[in-house]
């Protein structure tokens, strides 16, 4: 695999890992941003329970002030005091609660306060000017009944919101649960694919740089070897694959050797052996065939070189003709030259010295 191809598959890998963590850091948001709107439902509910508590506490505190000032006959600039702070705090309590539910929610209770805040405030304008006999029929007959309806719609928008918010509670701590639950499967699951993104990678390198050493050492070795090494295809002998050792041998360079027709470097003398050779390798897989035939060198020399072939054509990583072939002219000529002279040696006319 080349250099390109390596950056492409890392980019990817890298593309995958930010993904991966994307996806897992947007999962998590959104199981906080769920978690965080569920507890403030869930606090609504309750906070608008306390802010009713609230008013009624309030009521109950106007009335204690009323029915002291009644007693005394006199409104002190204490009791005024505090009847002006719990007025006050009234009005802030059930200003809360407006921002907190619906206009057309607590229709009845709004009603009911605004009548209980105008009889409660007429009252203490009677007690202000000391028409303490004509306050008390007014509390008789206009506060104390609107005190209770008060009272009464308080409680039962207590009990409704107070069921409410414990619905909202469990239905909080279940949704909590299960967005934890998913969040946590999720992302458990996404870092699992990526552990195993992880692994296939480091076992691709793994492969990778075994390949490359295999692919070191044995270019190492064709390099260094006497011997030259080529690939064929089966018919037309074209050539897939030549050593480098091509180029100190016959001074021929591999790159211009790559696609051409192998039998354009053998001996035309010899292209009728070549042909025979090569058939021989196609059809017979099982054997290895020798030949010996006369290549030229880069120079335009000529030179006997020995060959051997191997079929293996079905090989997935070579699919063609091994040739293994090597120079043979210098032995060639030592044999002739051994050959000639036995041959004197033994000649019967032969002169002696």
């Amino acid at each position: 695999m080349g250099v390109c191809g390596m950056d492409i598959i890392e980019k990817l890998e890298s593309r995958k890992e930010w993904l991966v963590w994307s996806v897992a850091i947007f999962i998590t948001l959104s199981a906080i941003c769920a978690v965080l709107t569920l507890h403030r439902w869930s606090n609504e509910s309750h906070r608008i329970v306390g802010l009713l508590s609230s008013i009624e506490a309030q009521a109950n505190r106007l009335n204690a002030l009323e029915w002291e000032a009644v007693a005394r006959k006199d409104l002190i600039a204490e009791l005024r005091r505090s009847q002006q702070f719990a007025r006050h705090q009234m009005d802030r309590t059930f200003a809360a609660i407006n921002k907190l539910v619906e206009s057309n929610d607590l229709l009845e209770l709004r009603i009911i306060y605004r009548e209980y805040l105008r009889v409660i405030d007429e009252e203490f304008r009677l007690l202000e000017v000391a028409r303490f006999a004509e306050a008390r029929r007014h509390d008789e007959g206009q506060v104390a009944p609107n005190y209770d309806a008060l009272i009464a719609s308080i409680a039962q928008a207590q009990v409704r919101y107070g069921a409410g918010s414990r619905w909202t509670i469990f239905m909080v701590d279940i949704g909590t649960s299960l967005v934890l639950i998913v969040a946590a499967i999720s992302i458990g699951f996404l870092f699992s694919r990526f552990e195993q993104i992880q692994r296939v990678k480091q076992v691709q390198l793994a492969e990778q740089n075994a390949l490359r050493a295999s692919e070191e050492r044995f270019r190492s070795l064709v390099q260094n070897t006497s011997d030259i090494i080529a690939i064929l295809a089966p018919l037309p002998p074209t050539i897939q694959f030549v050593s480098d050792s091509i180029r100190r041998i016959l001074g021929h360079r591999p790159s211009e050797l790559i696609g051409s027709d192998f039998g354009k470097l053998v001996h035309p003398s010899d292209a009728a052996a070549l042909q025979r050779f090569l058939a021989n390798c196609v059809y017979s897989a099982a054997s290895t065939y020798m030949l010996e035939v006369r290549i030229r060198r880069a120079n335009g020399d000529w030179c006997l070189v020995e060959m051997f072939g191997d079929n293996r054509v079905k090989h997935p990583a070579i699919r063609g003709i091994v040739i293994n072939f090597h120079d043979v002219t210098e032995r060639k000529q030592v044999e002739e030259f051994l050959e000639q002279r036995h041959i004197e040696l033994e000649s019967p006319d032969r002169k002696l010295h």
